[in-house]
């Protein structure tokens, strides 16, 4: 009897937060989206770069975009193939700022658009 009303409790909890685990889910989804748009490094200036949904334009560099690479976004990575070299960093949204650090630096954005 005891093992039963184990099994019903364990299956009763694993139901119970499978709510969660899609909300975490849909919360990281909602922070990828966010990260779409034209950053630069103050508002009245102007914009550094923009991020699409597989690539990203550097307004320096006029006519290359380079590409995330697919699923990169996970767990706040962002992983990008710029020709020879590959950037890996952390990104992290706060308000309308963005926040990318690597090996070397840190470095924080604002949404121009």
């Amino acid at each position: 009897m005891e093992t039963i009303i184990c099994k019903c409790f364990a299956f009763l909890l694993t139901i119970s937060t499978l709510p969660f685990c899609q909300k975490t889910k849909t919360e990281k989804d909602s922070e990828k989206e966010k990260l779409i748009g034209v950053w630069g490094a103050k508002i009245n200036e102007n914009a550094n770069f923009e991020i699409g949904k597989d690539s990203i334009y550097y307004f320096e560099d006029k006519y290359y975009k380079y590409k995330i690479k697919e699923n990169s976004l996970k767990n706040d990575s962002i992983i990008i193939y710029m020709g020879g070299y590959t950037y890996r960093g952390v990104f992290w949204i706060k308000n309308d700022s963005l926040n990318i650090k690597d090996k070397r630096s840190e470095n924080k954005f604002v949404r121009i658009k």
